[in-house]
């Protein structure tokens, strides 16, 4: 599907960067053939989100002529959820959490856009005193390389994420999980409920699902974890299928209101791999 410029705001988006087609060609690594036909006779959307972050614009929708760009909206798989989608898979996924016989009363998820999300789905399907009396609890997740010390943080768990199994030297990644966490469910008998934006190559989820079997709690229909999310890429499923998503998608990046989703991936992982968990809290004399 071709996409064409918003010619009354395009041409001011690089009035307001000082910025020439040359310019633009240049910074987001494209022909400067490119940039004319953006003009007349549209790009792909893959070519737009290029030209939208050389130009520093966070939803590169608003560069598209609104033909365009509500065509792209309903079309199938087209990457981008809006508002409108966000709404309705915060409504399913807290309906099946809250309103079903699982009755989610500890919430798991992650710092960021999936925090976003997990909050859409809070206010949608709870009560304003529910929201205040169920435990949140937020994990991080960040990029690492191997040769660098392993990221730590004063109160967190931190559990490296799957080695690659073949030779290729991929960056890895680590999740933190509050210690307070498993302190508030030490025998894993209560509901947890984890939420994420999105499940692009499941590889968080599977070194998040690891970590709640250590902890005693059990997935499954009649089990007392469950994991949830907006968008799920249909490829993950090989590796961290969720238990609830609301959107399917073939696609491994998608787009919403506030930008690109953040993805973290280990192409080459064994799902039999042990983690492994140490703490990073201070210790008593202050030292970590």
């Amino acid at each position: 599907m071709r996409l064409r410029a918003d010619l009354d705001d395009f041409p001011q988006f690089l009035a307001d960067k000082n910025m020439t087609y040359k310019d633009l060609a240049r910074g987001a690594k494209v022909a400067p053939a490119t940039v004319t036909n953006f003009l007349k006779m549209g790009c792909r959307d893959i070519t737009v989100r290029k030209l939208a972050k050389a130009l520093d614009v966070t939803n590169w929708l608003t560069l598209v002529r609104i033909k365009d760009r509500n065509a792209y909206l309903h079309a199938t798989d087209s990457g981008y959820f809006g508002w409108a989608a966000l709404e309705a898979a915060a409504k399913k996924i807290g309906a099946i959490l809250f309103d079903g016989d699982f009755k989610a009363n500890i919430i798991l998820t992650f710092s960021g856009h999936s925090w976003i999300f997990a909050s859409l789905v809070l206010a949608y399907s709870l009560s304003r005193n529910r929201i205040l009396d169920i435990p949140i609890y937020v994990a991080l997740t960040m990029d690492w390389e191997p040769s660098d010390p392993m990221p730590r943080v004063a109160g967190f768990t931190t559990i490296p994420g799957p080695e690659p199994t073949d030779e290729t030297r991929e960056r890895r990644f680590v999740v933190l999980i509050p210690n307070s966490f498993p302190k508030a469910d030490p025998d894993g008998k209560r509901h947890v409920a984890v939420i994420d934006d999105c499940i692009t190559s499941g590889a968080v989820h599977l070194v998040v699902n690891n970590y709640l079997r250590k902890l005693k709690y059990r997935r499954g229909e009649k089990g007392t974890a469950r994991t949830a999310c907006c968008v799920c890429n249909t490829s993950a499923t090989l590796l961290a299928k969720p238990d609830h998503y609301a959107i399917p998608s073939r696609r491994e990046k998608f787009s919403y209101p506030w930008g690109e989703c953040v993805w973290f991936t280990n192409r080459s992982i064994s799902i039999r791999e042990p983690i492994a968990v140490r703490s990073d809290s201070p210790k008593k004399n202050g030292s970590t």
